[in-house]
């Protein structure tokens, strides 16, 4: 039978199916639920759900609580140590290709995260998004919209 972990703060349930299955909860039609547990009434409203991270903030009885679920899966992948994150530190981009610069969309002083976009750059007749590849500060910003660049090129520096 398939077991499943939902962590609320620092609190750990460990639930099966047939226990969820067996959960007197009634949908209100409006998104959210009346449950009876233990002969206590509670109204449970989803806020917020994020599918891809498994995590949910559920209003019960207008308390907010913040849950991560996991599954065998999300377990396997923690017991192999490949839940980590490993945020890199970026110290400079250089150009990944020759091109023009179309935007730059960030200034300098700004902080920026992984996946965070920082330029356009065309090249090739296509528009590529160049994002974070880490977490840093932009120092300083060596290019300016409209210029041309060399593959390798320093465009930002990061501190």
């Amino acid at each position: 039978m398939e077991m499943y972990t939902a962590k609320v703060e620092d609190r750990i349930f460990e639930l099966t199916e047939k226990d969820i299955s067996s959960l007197d909860m009634i949908p209100m039609g409006d998104g959210s639920y009346h449950l009876i547990q233990n002969g206590k009434k509670y109204t449970i409203e989803v806020v917020h759900f994020d599918e891809r991270k498994k995590q949910l903030v559920l209003s019960i009885n207008h308390s907010l609580f913040e849950i991560g679920l996991e599954d065998k899966y999300d377990r396997l992948v923690d017991q192999m140590g490949l839940s980590k994150v490993v945020v890199h530190k970026m110290d400079k981009l250089n150009a990944p290709m020759p091109g023009l610069v179309l935007d730059i969309m960030i200034k300098e002083g700004d902080e920026v995260e992984v996946g965070d976009p920082l330029l356009i750059l065309e090249a090739m007749k296509m528009e590529n998004v160049i994002k974070a590849s880490g977490k840093a500060t932009v120092k300083k910003i060596h290019i300016k919209k409209g210029d041309a660049i060399e593959k390798s090129q320093t465009l930002v520096d990061f501190e």
